[in-house]
């Protein structure tokens, strides 16, 4: 994945992630809750964000950290011997040694190669 397209994948967890922070400060603003409740509160959630952000920009473009062996895939373009298939969302290029499978079948990736 691009470091663009995980940065704009990221914008839906900051959301949710920063959900808590902004209702914990706005009691803490409102007098409802103290201090040390709000940054209780807001702290855990930040921290995995900062936590995910960090990865983002620390990864390096072809690194390669979830591999799909061992997933099923759905065939998006019929394996002929190549084609295309999608793993947990993803789209990734594959190839059948010694068969074919059609767009719509279901199949386990058993491998990872170069080329």
């Amino acid at each position: 994945m691009r470091r663009a397209h995980a940065i704009v994948a990221l914008l839906d967890e900051t959301v949710m992630l920063a959900s808590p922070a902004i209702a914990a400060t706005a009691l803490w603003m409102l007098d409802i809750i103290p201090i040390h409740v709000a940054v209780a509160i807001a702290a855990p959630p930040l921290a995995v964000l900062a936590y995910m952000i960090a990865e983002v920009y620390r990864a390096r473009p072809g690194d390669v950290r979830y591999t799909p062996v061992g997933e099923r895939a759905i065939v998006v373009e019929p394996l002929r011997p190549r084609g295309l298939v999608k793993v947990r969302g993803e789209y990734w290029r594959a190839m059948c040694n010694g068969c074919t499978a059609e767009a719509g079948e279901v199949v386990v990736v058993e491998g990872i190669f170069e080329g």
